[in-house]
């Protein structure tokens, strides 16, 4: 088919619309034969490219159109039997009988129609196809992207991750995202729309609690030293008032001991517009756009965790505390008992250096399978239940946090507070007793509110040499060794594999009496039974401990 052909059938067009694409056929037909088989194309065949949503935002992007080869058959003749028995394609391949167009396929193109009869008998005739995207789908208007950042408002301004972003319209579909390891969120949104834009965090809502935040809240309260921001009222303000009292300092203390699972009035974060100005209680938790006519990618957020008066909270998965401590460490002393099962023992605790303390806070872990708990006495020490959470006793673990507003000083002798026992098996008090950071942090504070550590120690009456039993074992996360020794000494703690491989090596000064050192599952190894050697001068003694997925 030449040119002159062609321009001929353009002026005699008529359209015919498909379920698939729109088709415009021409009266010229072409006919060639093959034997009985006579094949006919129509002269022309006009497509229009239909709009399609080719990134799933549910907004049209782009055009196509699928044709199929049997469009292109003016009547062809088979003498050899039923025409429906015929196969169309656009090449010798009877498969190979469908073409989809593209934007980019916009215009004329020459293409082949072959028919197959029954006994494998082709003919095949040219033809045109015609290209066109007069519905204009492939100059649809590309969807703008709206986004931000939720970010704390320290200076650092951590990205927030995890923050479920929901992105509404009065004629779209609501639009969920979640915030990355950066706090950044961003979605693809139709022009020309309203949108309201919300964020909202409710997990983990212990993350950054301790009573360090207690200490804080109470000197506001009593106007000794007053929250100097808005983040830090909004944090303290547990409860959802809009105001700061003592059932905030109530509530807060209740989830660092377990006693509650999550904040009763509300989420674990609290997530507000960054306008620059937030005031309370007229803080802003929404985001508003009348009419979207491009990017805005500025729709920032501020991350707010309830609770969390000091900013001690982990934001995201790279987040690494600067929470720095003094260096002072509490100890907290027992004295070592040998125990009997059947029988109830006090265990009361004492400190040599409980000086200008204002608060600490631990889990103390006891073995199950050889004390059952009793009760807690209080001491010098102004405690009570609120001061000690026991709904973890199932586990194994007492949580506890206390504070005052100035700094206590505690003499050595003295009690501070007392928990009673009753013994299920025979066996050292120190290797059924040690304190971790399993559910409450292990912490203590000073009177200038400094972080300090906590130790657990136990006084042996005993003079002499003794390795113990690690607990727990077999090791899970963590695990504490115990040894005594008869006066302050140099000594090596070595923990090793089957092989004799080294995985650690604790070597220093150790004072008289008991020392405990903990060590976590990273330091160890992979499952398996481990050896553990204490070796001093004058003593060596090994013992054996078995690591458990």
């Amino acid at each position: 088919m030449n040119r002159s052909i062609f321009n001929s059938f353009l002026n005699r067009i008529r359209f015919v619309v498909l379920p698939i694409f729109i088709l415009f056929s021409f009266h010229i037909t072409a006919q060639v034969g093959s034997g009985n088989l006579l094949i006919k194309c129509n002269s022309g065949l006009g497509v229009e490219l239909l709009p399609v949503d080719t990134n799933g935002d549910g907004e049209p992007d782009s055009g196509t159109a699928l044709v199929s080869a049997s469009v292109l058959d003016a009547g062809t003749i088979d003498l050899n039997g039923p025409v429906a028995k015929l196969q169309f394609s656009f090449s010798k391949d009877p498969l190979d009988n469908t073409r989809t167009y593209t934007c980019a396929d916009r215009g004329v193109h020459v293409v082949e129609l072959w028919a197959t009869n029954i006994l494998g008998n082709q003919a095949h005739c040219e033809t045109y196809v015609i290209v066109q995207d007069k519905e204009n789908a492939c100059n649809m208007p590309s969807s703008p992207n709206v986004g931000g950042r939720v970010v704390t408002t320290d200076a650092a301004g951590k990205g927030v991750e995890g923050v479920i972003v929901s992105i509404k319209s009065p004629t779209q579909p609501e639009k969920i995202v979640i915030t990355d390891s950066h706090g950044r969120y961003e979605a693809e949104l139709p022009l020309n729309n309203a949108y309201t834009i919300q964020a909202t965090h409710d997990v983990n809502p212990q993350n950054g609690l301790s009573t360090i935040d207690i200490v804080l809240i109470q000197k506001h309260l009593l106007n000794v030293q007053p929250l100097n921001s808005i983040r830090k009222i909004i944090a303290a303000d547990v409860n959802n008032s809009a105001t700061i009292t003592a059932a905030d300092l109530v509530e807060e203390r209740k989830l660092i001991l377990g006693k509650i699972p999550k904040f009763s009035k509300s989420p674990s974060w609290k997530i507000v517009v960054d306008n620059g100005a937030m005031q309370v209680p007229q803080i802003e938790l929404f985001r508003t756009i009348d009419d979207l006519t491009g990017d805005r990618l500025q729709e920032d957020f501020v991350g707010i965790k309830i609770g969390d008066v000091n900013g001690s909270a982990k934001a995201n998965g790279s987040f690494v505390s600067t929470e720095g401590r003094s260096g002072q460490a509490l100890v907290l002393q027992l004295t070592e008992q040998a125990i009997v099962a059947g029988q109830t023992y006090s265990v009361p605790f004492r400190s040599s250096n409980f000086e200008a303390i204002s608060g600490f806070q631990f889990t103390l872990n006891f073995d199950r399978n050889a004390l059952a708990f009793a009760n807690i006495e209080a001491g010098k020490l102004a405690m009570s239940d609120d001061n000690f959470g026991l709904t973890m006793l199932d586990k194994g673990w007492i949580t506890s946090s206390w504070n005052e507003i100035e700094g206590v000083g505690v003499a050595a002798d003295d009690v501070l507070f007392t928990v009673n026992f009753t013994a299920k098996s025979d066996g050292k008090l120190s290797n059924m007793l040690h304190m971790s950071s399993d559910f409450t942090p292990v912490e203590a504070y000073n009177s200038s509110d400094d972080l300090m550590n906590l130790t657990l120690k136990f006084e042996n009456t005993n003079e002499a040499y003794e390795l113990y039993q690690n607990v727990p074992n077999p090791v899970l996360n963590s695990t504490i060794i115990g040894f005594n020794l008869p006066e302050q000494m140099a000594g090596k703690l070595t923990i090793y594999d089957l092989r004799g491989k080294v995985l650690k090596t604790v070597q220093q000064t150790f004072n008289k009496g008991n020392n405990q050192i903990n060590f976590t599952r990273p330091e160890l190894a992979s499952a398996g039974l481990l050896y553990y050697t204490l070796e001093t001068a004058d003593f060596t003694a090994t013992k054996k401990m078995i690591l458990i997925e």
